[in-house]
């Protein structure tokens, strides 16, 4: 029960960041500005830039934004989020043996395809760890709801919103 609580407070968290992303400035905080490629991702076989890149710690869990905007002057319309209970960090874990929205959340959103934190994906894989301070690994491979896939290996300094 406790998890899920922390999870919901990661959702929340979400919604925080993408309303709160809009307001940053060009400086994010970390010494990263704007239009700097902080990584990639890609979605059905398409490779995408990330230019922001939040995290946020909660109690028993962990969360992430990414989005492919340089700068949104509202709320982010492209983006994808995981949250991820922190008993897991540490090690590669297969979605198929934890519980949707309970140990893990994801969501994917830009103008034509959204993935809810309700639609299950078929399957993947997820490794997140925080080797050392603001600095982050999180490696994704998901096969989404209708069969598409989604990468994602990004490692590095991650800061929180701006609220």
């Amino acid at each position: 029960m406790e998890r899920i609580k922390n999870l919901l407070r990661a959702s929340a968290f979400a919604l925080c960041a993408l309303l709160g992303a809009a307001a940053c400035s060009d400086d994010d905080g970390n010494g990263s500005h704007a239009g700097e490629v902080l990584g990639t991702y890609s979605f059905d076989g398409k490779e995408y830039p990330i230019h922001q890149a939040y995290c946020e710690r909660n109690e028993g869990s962990v969360s992430f934004v990414f989005s492919p905007l340089v700068k949104s002057d509202g709320q982010l319309t492209s983006y994808f989020y995981f949250a991820l209970a922190d008993v897991f960090t540490g090690s590669e874990v297969s979605l198929d043996r934890l519980y949707h929205n309970d140990d893990y959340i994801f969501v994917y959103e830009d103008p034509v395809h959204y993935y809810s934190r309700f639609r299950k994906p078929k399957g993947g894989t997820a490794y997140v760890s925080n080797p050392e301070g603001d600095r982050y690994r999180v490696k994704l491979d998901i096969t989404l709801p209708d069969g598409k896939s989604f990468y994602c290996d990004f490692e590095g300094p991650l800061g929180t919103p701006k609220r």
